[in-house]
């Protein structure tokens, strides 16, 4: 139905809907769950994927809560977790939330 609607083959859409695209590098197939209709390669436009990505943080926030959860969904489709039970993409987890205590340090200097 999208390929027909975007002029492209349903080749190249499954392919696009596969791929994460742009800033937030969302999803192509997350994109279309978030109601994107349109070209799948306007994810690239900072004003498109920016809107969308926050679309996707703030469902992921309402339905699991915690910030950790939260990232680990974001970047594995859901919060996975080993039999240790760390997240099974806890370097990434761990690397975000680095990145996010050092501009909080930042801000209160």
């Amino acid at each position: 139905r999208f390929a027909r609607l975007n002029n492209i083959s349903e080749e190249t859409e499954n392919l696009l809907q596969a791929c994460s695209i742009g800033l937030m590098q969302v999803m192509g197939c997350k994109a279309r769950e978030l109601g994107h209709k349109t070209s799948l390669l306007e994810l690239v436009e900072p004003e498109v994927g920016v809107e969308l990505g926050c679309t996707n943080l703030q469902h992921l926030y309402l339905k699991y809560e915690k910030g950790h959860d939260v990232v680990a969904a974001y970047n594995a489709g859901s919060a996975l977790f080993e039999p240790s039970g760390k997240y099974k993409n806890q370097t990434y987890v761990n690397k975000v939330f680095e990145y996010y205590n050092e501009l909080k340090q930042g801000e209160g200097k």
